[in-house]
């Protein structure tokens, strides 16, 4: 039995997951507005960054 000041297999989780989880939102949004911003990037920094967007998100990227 969990004693009163054990934390929750819920909060366990969150707290691990966290910060991985904030890293990986900011590198998906330097990722998607880098093209944006920046008009002049070049194909290979376009491609890397879609490539970031892609990972974050679990899959494959499409063939560039």
């Amino acid at each position: 039995m969990r004693g009163m000041n054990e934390p929750s297999a819920q909060a366990r989780w969150e707290q691990l997951t966290q910060r991985p989880l904030l890293g990986l939102a900011v590198g998906f949004a330097v990722a998607y507005a880098v093209p944006i911003v920046d008009s002049t990037a070049g194909h290979r920094l376009t491609t890397v960054c879609t490539v970031v967007e892609w990972v974050v998100w679990g899959r494959s990227p499409p063939t560039i």
